[in-house]
């Protein structure tokens, strides 16, 4: 994967709250940042695991709660679904299916462990799901 160079200006009280989630953390304040944009902007993060949500902040989580499937694989899903329903599937578009699911169950367990995570940290979870009901 390649990488790009970005010089950003930080209004001084978010960048302490950024290096002291990294110093509490022992990590850099880098790979802090980039994963704080990474789930804002819907990242997939196919490595990522229930466990290493316990070093996010709760805006991380948060984020992570908030964010949505992207447009694209739900519009990818629903093709297939409209597909199947009037013939069978080939093995190559079944391949795909299942790889699609696997990200959307993978979106869903992230998701659930990030609003039971917040819970536990005694935010308001039951607000926020009426909210979006």
């Amino acid at each position: 994967m390649s990488q790009q160079t970005v010089v950003l200006d930080l209004p001084e009280s978010l960048y302490e709250r950024v290096r002291r989630q990294a110093e509490n953390a022992n990590r850099p304040v880098e790979d802090v940042l980039t994963e704080s944009i990474a789930l804002l902007f819907g990242e997939a993060e196919p490595d990522a695991s229930v466990e290493s949500l316990q070093d996010r902040t709760d805006a991380e989580l948060w984020a992570l709660v908030r964010r949505r499937m992207t447009w694209d694989l739900e519009a990818r899903i629903d093709t297939f679904s409209a597909l199947a329903r009037t013939r069978s599937l080939l093995p190559d578009e079944i391949q795909q299916r299942d790889v699609l699911i696997a990200e959307v169950d993978h979106y869903v367990l992230m998701r659930s462990a990030a609003l039971l995570l917040l819970k536990q940290r005694g935010n308001d979870v039951d607000r926020y799901l009426k909210a979006v009901g």
